[in-house]
């Protein structure tokens, strides 16, 4: 997964480099944190906290420029919406996979 080059020179007009950094350390730190709280609450059948904690991720992957896990995201958002917990779990570990490629990307930016 690459990260969209526009959307991080953007990042960069505004505050260069060290916003750019910021900001991806912010990404290292909640994203783990995130996917268990989406584990969490879906193990608990709590829906809400589900959707809340998926759009989160998708938000912060799309303003990062980490737009296929963006992508992805919003699917399992719908998923959560539908309550379809079969689907959403079988989806949850490809989740996994590309979320742990957008931190490597970003990892070179913090």
């Amino acid at each position: 997964m690459e990260l969209d080059v526009k959307t991080l020179a953007q990042i960069r007009e505004i505050g260069g480099d060290e916003l750019l950094g910021r900001m991806a350390r912010l990404y290292l730190e909640h994203t783990p944190v995130r996917i268990e709280e989406i584990r969490r609450a879906l193990t608990a059948g709590d829906w809400s906290r589900t959707r809340r904690a998926i759009h989160s991720m998708r938000s912060s992957s799309a303003t990062l420029g980490a737009n296929e896990l963006a992508q992805t995201a919003a699917e399992l958002e719908r998923m959560a919406e539908q309550e379809n917990r079969e689907q959403l779990e079988s989806s949850l570990p490809g989740l996994e996979r590309q979320t742990q490629t957008a931190l490597r990307a970003l990892e070179k930016l913090a």
